[in-house]
């Protein structure tokens, strides 16, 4: 048993070694991340600067599946009923492959040498509803409302959608959660794999409000 847990902590250690872990906007100019990424500020992550006191519990709207990471070598816990109390405790983002996107709207000044036209990555959303884009060494963020994706923007007014998604990456979002009789796991928020997007039963729920 002691050789089984020693050998899972060292597969834990490469696979975080092997990663990166980002946390966005950041100033000035770096490099794209290393992938996968990895980032703990996803949509269902408490964010201390937005977000003040406990998070609330809520209850499932649709059968889940509760495990034990988000990581490949995961294990099933048990099964989540409709209607189970849980408490998001928080959610990370897996970037395999970032989105890419070109600017399509208006470029601040302040994000020099960032122009109309140009290539940007995008490698998820956050708790504060914003994705993250890398481009020309440079970390910006926009609010998924203001997004296109393949020309589609929600708005009338297509000068509203600031970057135009082209082509799905591969990526994973997963949340964790809390039962109220204290067990902790993970639920599968989204799988992307280009145009093939599987969205987890509760993942409308995940996001605080």
């Amino acid at each position: 048993m002691l050789t089984a847990r020693l050998g899972a902590l060292l597969l834990l250690a490469v696979l975080v070694a092997n990663a990166q872990q980002i946390s966005v906007p950041r100033s000035g100019k770096s490099p794209a991340p290393r992938l996968p990424a990895i980032d703990f500020d996803a949509c269902g992550s408490p964010n201390p600067s937005i977000y003040s006191g406990e998070p609330l519990p809520f209850k499932l709207q649709a059968d889940d599946r509760l495990y034990s990471s988000w990581q490949d070598s995961r294990a099933l816990v048990r099964s989540l009923k409709r209607g189970t109390q849980v408490t998001r405790i928080g959610a990370v983002n897996i970037t395999q492959e970032p989105d890419r996107g070109v600017i399509t709207g208006e470029v601040d000044q302040s994000l020099g040498p960032l122009a109309q036209g140009d290539e940007v990555l995008g490698y998820g959303l956050h708790s504060d509803g914003l994705i993250s884009f890398w481009g020309k060494g440079i970390w910006f963020t926009e609010y998924y409302e203001n997004i296109a994706f393949k020309g589609a923007c929600g708005f009338a007014d297509k000068t509203a959608c600031r970057v135009n998604i082209i082509k799905h990456g591969v990526q994973e979002w997963w949340i964790q959660l809390k039962t109220s009789d204290g067990v902790t796991g993970w639920i599968l928020g989204l799988k992307q794999s280009g145009d093939k997007v599987a969205y987890g039963p509760n993942a409308g729920y995940a996001c605080r409000d």
